[in-house]
């Protein structure tokens, strides 16, 4: 068999048929469609079952709710297929986007291959983007790596539009980190990519990519996800310590999403509880991922803790190796304010 498709189902009955759908009408037809029922309340379970019956490359697992890292890995453990493909139940497939990958794979030498996806909103209207490759190229993994330290924390680079080769997850023992939240799907490519020696680019767009508002990634505040983000650029940083490019990447990735903390601080609403619920929330995330050390030596005041929190992250990047000049001008907006007003800003939100 050529594919294994995994895909981790939880409550997504509005979407499944139409992701179904879009698997079963693949130009190529060698591939298996694993469906992973991650405890779904919804009516998932019997649309899953509902189509199996009708369809014998479709295999379904049901198990309690652990979320999409062990629903993945569930998949790994049965899948048959010598390429495996990561795919979520909301978003859908254009016809021929196996046919492309595939053709790819038995083309050229390569160990991963990355193509690009269309985003597309509730309504399946496009909202673009800018790819960070363009055209066809073959590239080694260590300058895809290095690129892709960036690309993923600027475009949201996925599992998902990436094709691995299954004899190397196996034989690498790799596997999805069940302690994040979000960020798993990075550390998965990563893990592979340090495996191998070459990647094959296509910019073709025959993934659609739904953004919806309630996902993890849209949601505002210091949230369990974006908790678990700064969790996995913190532990990748020190992971990578000794590739200067893929360390300023994730530096970088970082610092994006404090920044995104600290201007939520000043604007979010001013009541006892979310202020008791924000002062924890930055106290266990500096706790958690920086130490109880670094946390004492900061302002108890959250805002002006994840100020120091983004002029510490801010001194170890090197700002002269591709970083966005917006990006640079938000860093400097927020180092620059003079203490003063940040703590008058503190005082009218508490």
């Amino acid at each position: 068999m050529d594919v294994s498709i995994i895909a981790p189902v939880y409550n997504v009955s509005q979407y499944l048929t139409e992701f179904i759908t879009s698997v079963l009408s693949q130009s190529h037809s060698d591939f298996e469609l694993i469906l992973i029922n991650d405890g779904s309340t919804d009516d998932s379970l019997q649309i899953c079952n509902e189509y199996a019956r009708k369809d014998s490359r479709i295999c379904v697992v049901t198990q309690e709710n652990k979320g999409v890292s062990s629903a993945r890995n569930k998949g790994l453990s049965i899948a048959t297929g010598k390429w495996i493909s990561f795919v979520d139940p909301d978003d859908k497939l254009h016809p021929d986007f196996l046919k492309r990958v595939v053709e790819i794979a038995k083309k050229s030498n390569v160990e991963l291959i990355q193509t690009y996806y269309e985003q597309i909103d509730n309504f399946g209207n496009v909202i673009p983007y800018t790819p960070f490759y363009k055209g066809l190229k073959e590239v080694c993994s260590t300058d895809w790596l290095e690129n892709t330290a960036y690309y993923f924390v600027r475009n949201v680079a996925l599992p998902r539009t990436v094709l691995y080769k299954s004899s190397i997850i196996k034989e690498n023992n790799i596997c999805f980190n069940e302690k994040y939240q979000i960020c798993e799907d990075v550390d998965f490519v990563f893990n592979y990519a340090k495996c191998i020696s070459k990647v094959f680019i296509d910019d073709s767009k025959f993934y659609y990519y739904r953004l919806r508002p309630k996902s993890l990634t849209k949601t505002q505040g210091i949230n369990r996800s974006r908790f678990s983000a700064i969790l996995y650029y913190h532990d990748a940083r020190n992971f990578f310590a000794e590739n200067k490019a893929i360390l300023n990447g994730f530096l970088f990735g970082e610092l994006k999403i404090l920044e995104k903390f600290y201007l939520e601080e000043i604007c979010l609403p001013k009541n006892m509880e979310v202020r008791a619920s924000r002062i924890k929330s930055v106290e266990s995330l500096c706790v958690l991922v920086y130490g109880k050390e670094i946390y004492e030596q900061l302002s108890k005041t959250p805002i002006l803790t994840l100020r120091h929190l983004i002029k510490l992250i801010g001194r170890q990047i090197d700002w002269n190796d591709g970083i966005p000049a917006k990006q640079k001008l938000c860093f400097i907006f927020i180092k620059k304010i003079p203490r003063f007003f940040h703590g008058i800003l503190a005082r009218r939100i508490f």
